[in-house]
């Protein structure tokens, strides 16, 4: 058969990577409830690797928050106060408008595209009332933003905000609102201008009413 030209290999994850993200969405969807307690050895066997992996796994997300560690007593997943929301969405805010300035003089028309095609997915998801769908195409696009700024420095806690917002939208059953749509286009006309102080407005006016609208969901 003949080789696809344009093929890309996929880029290969560690067990404890692996691991790490599977654990980490079964606590922001809910399949790992608050207070419900860990053993390494069911989710060894529940992902189908070794429970040193796993144990790593904990740890890393023992150091974002999302579970707490007692050694010889047992291993939990963390409370998650829709209150602590004051605390995450401020300062997530404040980084995904920063990346959104960083991102301005890099942004092509592919990635134009793929933002256009991802907010007429998220359009859709909110008309048919498709909350589950509606939280990953948001999340989507804003990953974009993120991981165009190539900055670690950046990208990590941002992905740590992200991670425990989208958990308390989970949780606390908070929908995204059509508004999104509409700032995600003043966006990308933004972006698509390459106009950076108008692209950094956007980005605030967006997050600024997020902040408030999920406050007082």
């Amino acid at each position: 058969m003949p080789i696809p030209r344009d093929y890309v290999a996929p880029t290969p994850v560690s067990a404890k990577d692996r691991a790490f993200e599977q654990i980490q969405e079964w606590i922001i969807n809910g399949t790992l409830q608050p207070g419900e307690k860990l053993n390494d050895k069911e989710l060894a066997t529940a992902i189908g690797i070794s429970r040193t992996p796993i144990r790593e796994a904990l740890q890393m997300l023992a150091m974002q928050g999302f579970i707490t560690m007692k050694p010889g007593v047992s291993t939990y997943v963390n409370t998650a106060k829709k209150e602590d929301l004051s605390l995450l969405l401020p300062p997530s805010a404040a980084l995904q408008s920063l990346a959104v300035e960083i991102v301005v003089p890099k942004i092509t028309i592919q990635h134009i595209d793929h933002l256009e095609a991802l907010n007429e997915n998220l359009r859709k998801a909110l008309e048919r009332d498709d909350f589950t769908s509606s939280l990953k195409y948001d999340q989507d696009f804003h990953d974009i933003i993120i991981q165009l700024t190539e900055n670690p420095y950046l990208i990590t806690p941002l992905d740590n905000f992200m991670a425990h917002v989208r958990r308390h939208l989970y949780l606390h059953s908070i929908s995204i609102s059509m508004n999104s749509v509409k700032e995600h286009q003043i966006l990308i006309d933004a972006l698509k201008d390459k106009d950076l102080k108008k692209a950094a407005k956007a980005a605030k006016n967006h997050w600024n009413r997020s902040v408030t609208d999920f406050l007082n969901a």
